[in-house]
Order: structure tokens, then C-alpha cells, then sequence
């Protein structure tokens, strides 16, 4: 009896401990953090995700509870419209799937926004059209039909993985994306808003450069059929995501700020997207935390705020004692650097290339961080 009630005693006091954790928050979905930036909700979304109801692997409550743990803030499920039967033994309702996971999201914060794929062979190829009222309504086999439908609904309609090759297309080729006639005449009808520079694990430089070229929306997702965790240790890794920057954190806020082109993408520990964005995102991460001198070697100490490495090439005036050129400010670290400025200054100003951070496909963020002695 004695021996049962210890047992009982010490199970009860790690319940206890749980519940108390639990209460504490400390086994919140913490998430990878990139900060807002002056004026704007910096929010991680997914916009392109597939469930059982197309070809997709997972019930769509499944998507609602990997973007909550993972901490993004909006996610679109785009099932599959336009093919001539279901891919799934699912009863074919291409509605069906957000106003399952919509229901879920009881006391969530999440974002959820209806949307499909509009799936035919390039060319047109395969689009995404998102804040849909009805997707049902687009469901045909010929493609005009359905984009002319999702425009009546206010839609917002974006590219996918233009590089990509279906099994039965004499068109596409592998890995190189093609612009065909059709897709000016998207363009020039407001059928084609952004494009994925990337999807899932791929990026693709062609995209990224029409995106540059015709004023396009930058868009990540992860295009992702399976758990989410069958292709990416969370631990160490993040799904590509589009990184919104909206005026507000509803569903509103995030059609503005497409619409508008205020995206960034993030992929791997890479950020892409417009200077007039990264910029703001690397000076609210960096923050020079000390500036003193000892002789004439100022020490500079630089603390990341935010979930990304940032890759800095020096491209100042001052060489530094204790680094290379290239060095790596770690996320949620700090960076100590021997400047050598030769002279005791009362500021001076430190200048990188951000090596992870593109504005085109060939150019590099240029920073400047200004640092001014404590006394």
C-alpha cells in the first residue's frame, strides 16, 4: 500500500509539474522570429499547402496545428481546381477543406485565407488564387473560365513553381521556367500578381528576376503535400515562407500588402526581396549593445535579435583585429569586433555587405551600422 502511494505521490507531482509548465507558457510554440519593421506587422505566411481533399497527405485540421506550432501567422490551403476528377478517395468539395480547418482555429491567432490552385499544363500552368469567397465556383476545364471566376471575387493570383516540369508536358523543361504568350496575357488582365521565387526546396532565378523585371509580388511557400516534418527537421530548419509586411495582422491587412508588393523571401538563412524591406528587417535584428576603446582598437559589440544568421563581408573603411572579412553574426547572439580606427573617435560608422541577404539575384544588401562611444 505504502509503495502505491508513493508511486501515486511522485506521478501526481509531475502532473502537477506539467500543468505548472504548461501555465508558464514555456511549452508555447516559440517560432522563428523576423521583427516587425517601422510602420508594418513583419508576418510569416505559407500560402501554397495541399491536404487530403486534392493530393495532399494530411487532414486540413493537420495544416491549422503545424502552422500554430511552428508560429507562423497566416496560412492558405490551395487544393487542387481544374483537374477532371479527385486525386483522393475525399469526396470532391474543393470548399470543404478551409471550413474544416476554420472551425479548428478556436483560440488561435492564425490567419487563415481560402484559396486553390488553379491546375492546367503550361502553359498557363499551374496558379494560385487566394481570399477566394467560393472556390467551388471554379471548377472547369478550361482555365479562362476559372480565372475569370476568381477575379470576380476579388482574388489575388500568383505563379507557382513556373520551373517545374509535369509529367505530360512537351512544354516545360527541367528546372528552367518559360514565359509563354499566355502568361502576358495573365499579366496584362491582372491574372498574375507575384510569383514563387521559391517553392518548397527549390529556388528558382528566372522568377525571381520577371518578379524584378514586371513589378511582380515575391512569394515562398512550401507547396507542401505530406507533414510538414517529412521534409524539414524543425529543430534546425524552417519551410520557406513569404515574409508579409502588412499594415495589420487580419486578413485584410495581408491582401493590402500583397497587392502592394510589401513581401520578402525567406529561404534557408536566406532573405530576398526589395532594399526598401531588408533594410528595415537587419537594423530592428541589429543592435549595437557596446561601444569602448582600449589604445586605439575600438571594441564593438553587436547583438542579433532575430531567428536568422546574417553573413557580413566588410565593406567599410576600418579593417578589424579579431575577423576576417567575412563573418557571421549568429541569431540571438552577439559578435565582438576590434576595430581598428587608429584614433579614439567619438562615432564612426561600420559597413557590410549582407552576403544572405539579396536584392537581385546578383546583388547584396549594403548596410551601415553606426557606432557611437559609451562613456
Amino acid at each position: 500500500m505504502e509503495t502505491h502511494l508513493k508511486k501515486f505521490s511522485v506521478l501526481l507531482a509531475l502532473a502537477l509539474l506539467c500543468i505548472s509548465l504548461h501555465a508558464e507558457g514555456i511549452d508555447a510554440p516559440k517560432g522563428k522570429q523576423i521583427p516587425d519593421i517601422p510602420g508594418y506587422y513583419t508576418l510569416k505566411c505559407d500560402f501554397h499547402m495541399h491536404t487530403v481533399f486534392s493530393d495532399g497527405k494530411v487532414w486540413p485540421t493537420v495544416r491549422v496545428d503545424e502552422a500554430i506550432q511552428e508560429g507562423l501567422d497566416a496560412i492558405a490551403l490551395t487544393d487542387h481546381i481544374g483537374k477532371g476528377k479527385p486525386d483522393t478517395d475525399v469526396i470532391k468539395n474543393v470548399d470543404r477543406a478551409y471550413e474544416i480547418a476554420k472551425e479548428s482555429l478556436e483560440n488561435s491567432e492564425l490567419i487563415l485565407i481560402r484559396g486553390g490552385e488553379i491546375t492546367f499544363g503550361t502553359p498557363p500552368g499551374h496558379s494560385n488564387a487566394l481570399f477566394l469567397i467560393e472556390v467551388q465556383k471554379l471548377v472547369t476545364n478550361d482555365s479562362k473560365v476559372a480565372f475569370s471566376e476568381a477575379k470576380k471575387q476579388d482574388a489575388f493570383f500568383f505563379w507557382n513553381h513556373s520551373n517545374w516540369k509535369s509529367p505530360n508536358s512537351k512544354w516545360e523543361q527541367d528546372g528552367i521556367a518559360i514565359w509563354f504568350d499566355e502568361h502576358t496575357e495573365l499579366l496584362n488582365d491582372g491574372l498574375m500578381m507575384g510569383m514563387e521565387i521559391v517553392n518548397g526546396q527549390f529556388y528558382n532565378l528566372e522568377a525571381h528576376k520577371w518578379c524584378l523585371e514586371k513589378n511582380l509580388t515575391m512569394m515562398a511557400n512550401s507547396d507542401i503535400h505530406q507533414p510538414i516534418t517529412f521534409e524539414y527537421n524543425l529543430d534546425t530548419e524552417h519551410r520557406p515562407l513569404t515574409l508579409v509586411f502588412a499594415k495589420e495582422r487580419t486578413a485584410e491587412g495581408i491582401k493590402e500588402a500583397l497587392k502592394e508588393r510589401r513581401t520578402a523571401v525567406w529561404f534557408e538563412d536566406n532573405i530576398i526581396g526589395k532594399e526598401e524591406f531588408l533594410t528595415p528587417v537587419f537594423q530592428e535584428s541589429v543592435r549595437v549593445e557596446k561601444v569602448s576603446y582600449h589604445e586605439k582598437i575600438a571594441e564593438v559589440v553587436l547583438k542579433n535579435e532575430s531567428a536568422v544568421d546574417f553573413i557580413l563581408e566588410n565593406a567599410g573603411e576600418y579593417s578589424f583585429l579579431n575577423k576576417t572579412r567575412v563573418m557571421t553574426l549568429k541569431a540571438g547572439e552577439e559578435l565582438r569586433l576590434g576595430v581598428k580606427t587608429a584614433e579614439i573617435l567619438e562615432q564612426f560608422q561600420l559597413k557590410f555587405k549582407v552576403l544572405n541577404m539579396l536584392i537581385t539575384p546578383e546583388d547584396y544588401l549594403l548596410v551601415e551600422i553606426n557606432c557611437k562611444t559609451y562613456k
